[in-house]
């Protein structure tokens, strides 16, 4: 390359207003060499662009192309992203967040990244630069119209596709190369970084390009999604098990676009979705999602990239719990659980830094400690000065015991069989806690096996406007007591009996269980009142379930020692409340405010 000088940015004459772009008429199509402009322009008179969304990744720069006669060092990925995309989809102007925001310029990229929203939106389209041609991706992107189709087909049918069916459904066998190549696909770097989140959302349009193909974002989500119902995707993420960061991404990125052209996004669902997501540092985990948050939050949060900012990150997580609190949202509380947390934090704000172990119990038909008489009531406040939230409500019970349930189905129906097998261990775990349960609840056998067998399926099948739950009830009780005689059928290792369930059913059945959000790092509790219920596994003997006004579901809380306060543990489901009947039926001179630190 001709310069040797490296690029100097200019400052832009207002950086809250005015964006650089990346101009690519001059370029020689089939040339290595990438030489390139950059024009500054209002974002309110910008021209025609397109916006690059691409993995930064954590490489070193060991690239260049020449800007404006001068040398730009950018990532290698970077780099081969600009030149297939100019060989093949020949835009006229890019805007490329690497290039285009001075990244030396703390107090200029704190100006731009408001800009977000508007640069995203305006583009014409936003281009998803995935990496090289490798491990088959060509094929993948080749194929993948004709195999949806051909998935679609196969909804149709309420048969899950096993690896010996794929043939049967015109799709490649289970040992064809084509599934591992989807799942390398499906693990690239692009799909576990959160700021593609709003940079998808944001778009008109979006164009996944992958070496010299490109694909719809329409066509790659619709496959995703298709790949969950028919239950393929269990095949694929056993060849690479961080194939599921993809097929999570696209039906995710799908879901969420739909929910900013409808303006029914939640920025708490947000921040929820990008925790297992990668950035740079913890400040990211808004910033990467403040274009698509709601007006109020944008407002009151200001982007500092200071020293002091990003090492005390955590103060702006409770800025927003405090903001989310104010508007009355108590599902916050759901959310709040995390394996880490800096110890300045309150319990009740989600670190959004960190994974939440369990999946928040809270749907669209739970109101355990919600009734039309409640509308306007005060339901929470932030108490001034601190950072804790009082909120009222009563307490359902004190817990006792726990117990946690093991349901592997294993990657193989062979591994279900025996003393020693999954069905075996799955078959304990349940006997125990009936045990557990047997030890604190007086009831008669048949009604403890019903609330059993509820708690088990969190009414995951409980049906919307279903005029008798009881219904319900025994359709999971009739399913639980043929689960657990196939279980023991298939521990002891008579195969032969003439049982209902099949080793697949029975495996499907586990599978059923195993994916209900209850069961993810969750462990039955018993109240020494007879409550039975699921809970974080951090849950211990002492805490207590109480139902909080207006919340969909109970919360578990720990007692400060010495302090008339608590620690949020987490969310939980509680047979028998979960519809509003223990508030109903509580007496309110019981009723309490809860301070939580």
């Amino acid at each position: 390359m001709a310069s040797t000088s490296s690029y100097q940015y200019s400052a832009l004459p207002d950086s809250k207003s005015y964006i650089r772009l990346l101009a690519l008429r001059s370029l020689t199509s089939g040339t290595d060499e990438l030489c390139v402009s950059l024009e500054i322009f209002p974002i309110s008179e910008a021209p025609p662009y397109e916006a690059l969304s691409y993995a930064w990744g954590d490489q070193i720069p060991t690239s260049s192309f020449t800007c404006n006669s001068a040398t730009v060092a950018v990532t290698s990925h970077l780099l081969e992203g600009l030149q297939q995309i100019r060989d093949n989809v020949v835009p006229s102007r890019l805007w490329v967040d690497a290039i285009c925001i001075n990244q030396t310029d703390v107090h200029e990229k704190a100006d731009q990244i408001p800009l977000m929203t508007q640069i995203y939106s305006q583009a014409t389209r936003v281009l998803v630069w995935l990496g090289h041609a490798a491990d088959g991706s060509d094929t993948i992107i080749d194929q993948t119209g004709s195999l949806l189709a051909k998935l679609q087909t196969s909804l149709k049918s309420t048969a899950a596709l096993r690896p010996a069916r794929y043939v049967g459904a015109g799709l490649p066998a289970g040992d064809d190369p084509f599934w591992k190549s989807l799942a390398q696909f499906w693990s690239r770097s692009w799909f576990d970084r959160l700021w593609v989140q709003q940079e998808v959302m944001l778009a008109k349009e979006v164009l996944f390009v992958c070496g010299n193909r490109a694909a719809d974002i329409d066509l790659l989500s619709g496959f995703a999604f298709a790949a969950g119902m028919t239950g393929i995707y269990r095949h694929i993420e056993s060849i690479v098990h961080e194939a599921s960061k993809g097929r999570f991404a696209l039906i995710n990125l799908s879901t969420q676009r739909r929910a900013w052209t409808t303006q029914t996004t939640s920025s708490s669902n947000l921040l929820q979705h990008g925790r297992s997501l990668k950035v740079r540092e913890p400040v990211d985990r808004v910033y990467a999602l403040l274009g698509v948050m709601k007006d109020w939050v944008r407002k009151s949060i200001k982007v500092d990239y200071t020293a002091e900012a990003r090492q005390e990150y955590w103060r702006m997580f409770v800025s927003i719990g405090k903001l989310v609190m104010e508007k009355g949202d108590i599902r916050i509380l759901s959310l709040a659980e995390s394996y880490e947390r800096p110890p300045e934090m309150p319990s009740w704000v989600p670190n959004w830094n960190s994974d939440q172990p369990t999946q928040p119990m809270a749907n669209s038909y739970f109101n355990a400690g919600f009734h039309g008489d409640m509308q306007g009531r005060l339901v929470g406040m932030v108490i001034p000065t601190s950072n804790s939230i009082k909120v009222p409500g009563f307490e359902l019970g004190t817990i006792v015991d726990t117990a946690i349930l093991k349901l592997e189905p294993g990657r193989d129906v062979s591994q279900l069989v025996g003393p020693e097998g999954n069905a075996a261990q799955s078959l304990q775990s349940i006997t125990d806690a009936l045990a557990s349960y047997r030890l604190v609840c007086d009831h008669p056998e048949e009604h403890l096996l019903k609330r059993f067998a509820r708690t088990l399926m969190a009414d995951a099948c409980f049906v919307v406007g279903e005029d008798d739950p009881e219904i319900y009830v025994q359709d999971a009780l009739k399913y639980f007591i043929l689960f657990r005689r196939s279980l023991s059928c298939w521990a002891k290792e008579r195969k032969d009996e003439a049982i209902v369930l099949t080793a697949d059913h029975v495996e499907e059945t586990l599978l059923t269980y195993e994916n209900l959000p209850v069961w993810r790092h969750r462990c039955m509790f018993f109240t020494k009142d007879g409550q039975i219920g699921f809970g974080s596994r951090s849950c211990r003997p002492g805490d207590i379930v109480c139902v909080l006004f207006s919340a969909q579901v109970p919360y578990i809380l720990r007692k400060v020692p010495d302090r008339d306060s608590f620690l949020l543990v987490s969310d939980a489901y509680a047979d028998g409340v979960m519809y509003g009947e223990a508030l109903e039926a509580r007496d309110p001179d019981k009723d309490r405010d809860f301070i939580i630190d």
